[in-house]
């Protein structure tokens, strides 16, 4: 095994920490070590990552790493279970700060925070999505990632009704999936031929368009008058077509189909 390759299954006993710091001295040299492992990757990449460089990096002898974790693996699992907790209640923050926002301002702070943090991380996210995709099948990733789809949920459901959506539980999921990979792509951009504010820009006018069926005000070369945003909350039941597909992404995130409900009796 080279040593940028990483196991193909997710070991407990490679991927955890021997054992989880209690006093302040331990805790001091336990996040020397993941810091000293996140600036190496952030600067070197993964095949940089070693215990020798890290022990190195951190000022700690190897024998000090090793009292903490079996190798590699479980410091690199301890740092992406670090940077995922915090960038976790920046994402709160940024859907917290679109509630005092009408629609459009919420869109576009919330595409661009979200550019942001990932352009502010890239090494991280490389990390996850490229060089070593097992680490998003480790417990704390999964619970991590879990947080961040159960944020986007409140904030679809805090939009309620005026998402002009036929379908907007699969919608919202494919919008979500859908502007997820475009944030990635924006915040990997290096291209000084493209403008990142101006994609950045298009991308909440797109993800605006999309759950509201209508442009933002300022969009180019659109000078029509927009719409009222639309109730759907008295729309007829989804079709039969529909209700298979809401079945099968549902099932997909692992949660029970909803029942199917009785048609309105005029």
């Amino acid at each position: 095994m080279s040593r940028t390759a990483l196991p193909s299954r997710p070991q407990k006993r490679l991927w955890k920490p021997r054992k989880v710091p209690r006093q302040a001295r331990s805790r001091a040299t336990y996040d020397a070590i993941v810091q000293a492992c996140a600036r190496i990757l952030r600067e070197s990449g993964l095949a940089a990552i070693t215990t020798n460089a890290v022990a190195a990096r951190a000022g700690v002898s190897v024998g000090s790493l090793y009292e903490f974790f079996p190798g590699r693996e479980a410091i690199l699992a301890a740092m992406v279970e670090q940077r995922l907790g915090m960038l976790a209640p920046e994402v709160a923050a940024a859907l917290q700060a679109t509630r005092s926002l009408d629609s459009e301002a919420g869109v576009r702070l919330l595409i661009a925070r979200l550019v942001d943090l990932v352009a502010a991380d890239r090494a991280l996210f490389r990390l996850l999505l490229h060089d070593a995709p097992i680490l998003r099948e480790l417990p704390a990733t999964r619970q991590a990632l879990g947080a961040f789809a159960a944020l986007g949920r409140a904030g679809a459901m805090r939009a309620g009704t005026r998402l002009a959506l036929p379908a907007p539980e699969v919608d919202a999921w494919l919008i979500g999936r859908m502007v997820a990979s475009a944030v990635l792509d924006l915040a990997f951009l290096d291209d000084p031929a493209h403008d990142r504010s101006l994609l950045v820009h298009e991308l909440a006018r797109l993800t605006y368009r999309m759950l509201f069926a209508r442009d933002l005000r300022d969009a180019p070369g659109d000078a029509r008058e927009a719409p009222a945003e639309r109730d759907v909350s008295a729309s007829a039941p989804a079709s039969r077509a529909t209700r298979a597909t809401t079945s099968a992404v549902r099932a997909a995130r692992g949660r029970p189909s909803l029942p199917r409900a009785r048609p309105r009796v005029p």
